[in-house]
């Protein structure tokens, strides 16, 4: 990476549970307080909701002539980066009226200067029940800072709102070492490396995972890094399984007898709502809905992720091989098949509220004229959406 600055994008979409409360000011507060903002976390689900109650402490009452809403029911989030850049937030998914203030806190200055109505209000917007949306096109983040954002509604019930939040910040050389989680596996600084890179799939950045080593002689384990060295040679073999909460795992061989490198980068897919991914190795046989054995491996590691994010919900989609026109018996298959997965997923402890099945039949096929195996097999396949 050159001296240039980075340019770099992550998308964040918070949908389903709360993902933690942030301890501020030395204090674990209720998150109807600054002190418990809840973090906003790049590429976590979170369904932020807003209790009922303002929280032990009123941190809003002395901009009351500023906003329109008493602090009754609210809810306080927290952003933070490791480098400057721009966040913008979309609020969605919300019936009833809702007030947003926006705080920028500089670094060491704490949640008692809001209390205090010394801290500047960056922005703050009042929403009608009919609104439904709303948007703050750009906040310009410093690094150091912190972004506190003040949700507040009067309505009695406990309410959600679906807040996306995309940043784009510059990134320098600097920063993107610091990043970096290395461990070094060689005997000797003198021996070959072999460096494996764990990168965000969006914005390449290096993203620390566990990372599971085998069918090695010696270095079988797991590890926690983002770049991981080890001892580079012609018959390096091993087979390694990356997970990372908030994305999907990957599994990857790596081979120098059938391909000569120096660095393999493994690029994880941040959860996003809609977002589809096929399962590849989850093989069925020909015209039916009975997974080959070698499947249950693959099906193993969708459950451990299910289990890593316990806030995701699924839908499994099935799709067949079939030449000419969307048959009900095809239809029929293609869900047999996603409800074989669930079946399986279901049996090893994860609940069934959480998965959903949907068969297409042949009408989404990747190869309509099919004429290789692989093809086929591309065709006979299950893919996951993210809920």
């Amino acid at each position: 990476m050159n001296s240039v600055l980075k340019k770099i994008g992550i998308g964040i979409l918070f949908l389903n549970s709360f993902y933690g409360v942030t301890q501020n000011d030395h204090l674990m507060g209720d998150v109807g307080d600054c002190n418990g903002a809840i973090l906003l976390s790049p590429n976590t689900l979170l369904k932020p909701k807003i209790f009922k109650g303002p929280g032990t402490v009123m941190d809003v009452e002395n901009y009351s002539k500023s906003l329109k809403l008493t602090e009754v029911n609210s809810l306080w989030l927290k952003f933070e980066a490791d480098y400057s850049g721009e966040l913008k937030l979309a609020f969605e998914k919300f019936d009833f009226a809702l007030e947003y203030c926006v705080f920028i806190l500089k670094e060491h200055q704490t949640c008692d200067l809001i209390r205090e109505g010394s801290a500047k209000v960056f922005t703050h917007q009042y929403m009608d029940q009919q609104a439904h949306s709303a948007s703050i096109d750009s906040i310009h983040y410093n690094k150091g800072e912190v972004i506190l954002l003040y949700l507040n509604t009067v309505n009695s019930d406990e309410n959600t709102v679906a807040i996306k939040a995309k940043f784009e910040g510059d990134v320098s050389p600097e920063e993107f070492s610091a990043m970096k989680e290395e461990f070094d596996l060689r005997s000797s600084e003198d021996l070959d490396p072999y460096i494996i890179k764990v990168r965000d799939a969006k914005t390449k950045l290096p993203l620390t995972a566990s990372i599971i080593v085998s069918d090695t002689r010696g270095l079988n384990a797991l590890y926690t890094a983002s770049d991981l060295t080890v001892p580079n040679s012609e018959n390096l073999k091993m087979t390694l399984k990356v997970d990372a909460a908030g994305y999907f795992f990957q599994d990857v061989v790596i081979n120098n007898r059938r391909e000569e490198a120096k660095e393999k980068v493994i690029y994880l897919i941040p959860l996003e709502q809609n977002q589809l991914i096929e399962l590849e190795g989850l093989i069925f046989e020909s015209h039916s809905d009975v997974l080959i054995p070698e499947a249950m491996l693959k099906l193993k590691r969708l459950k451990d992720f299910m289990l890593m994010n316990t806030s995701v919900q699924i839908e499994i989609q099935g799709h067949v091989h079939l030449s000419g026109r969307n048959t009900f018996a095809a239809k029929r298959l293609s869900k047999k098949r996603a409800k074989t997965v669930r079946t399986v997923l279901v049996e090893s402890g994860i609940s069934k509220k959480r998965i959903s099945v949907k068969g297409f039949g042949n009408s989404m096929m990747k190869f309509p004229e099919a004429e290789t195996d692989l093809e086929k097999q591309a065709n006979r396949r299950v893919e996951i959406k993210i809920k």
